[in-house]
């Protein structure tokens, strides 16, 4: 339920941490601030989302919450977070689709490609769109680090 998340793209950057109850957002150089109403729902639910859905399905005594099947999808409902509906390609048995609302747009990321890394496979590719073309991206993962060491720091204000 822990994670760190950093992103950059182009001159914008932002790292995102959560400690399983408090999320804090830090865009640029702006002071860290915390995560509150539907950000830090979103927040609560990051560990179901994408690849780590696996370890709600796996390990449901470590992440609180409901999984069912509904027609094609399995849906994924952690406590006071938000609902994602994965649809799981026939052939591969890995994620095709996920869906989850962010406010009143239907996000929905496609799976585009996968890579092995230590034996476990991971999205490689990801195609991401809520509706609005403006808003449509593609994200490449290019690292990739499983079980690395983190320093508690990391998780705390600054």
């Amino acid at each position: 339920g822990h994670y760190r998340k950093e992103e950059r793209i182009a001159t914008l950057s932002t790292v995102e941490t959560f400690d399983g109850t408090r999320g804090m957002l830090r865009e640029g150089t702006t002071a860290p601030a915390p995560l509150v109403g539907a950000d830090l729902e979103r927040t609560r639910s990051m560990p179901f989302a994408n690849w780590n859905a696996v370890f709600f399905a796996l390990f449901p005594s470590r992440l609180r919450g409901m999984r069912a099947a509904e027609g094609d999808d399995i849906v994924f409902r952690p406590e006071g977070g938000i609902d994602w509906h994965v649809t799981l390609d026939p052939k591969t048995g890995l994620p095709a689709t996920m869906t989850h609302q962010e406010g009143p747009r239907t996000v929905v990321v496609t799976f585009v490609s996968y890579e092995t890394i230590d034996g476990l496979t991971f999205e490689q590719e990801i195609r991401r769109s809520n509706g609005n073309p403006q808003f449509n991206a593609v994200i490449r993962f290019t690292k990739t680090v499983v079980n690395p060491s983190i320093e508690p720091s990391l998780f705390q204000q600054e």
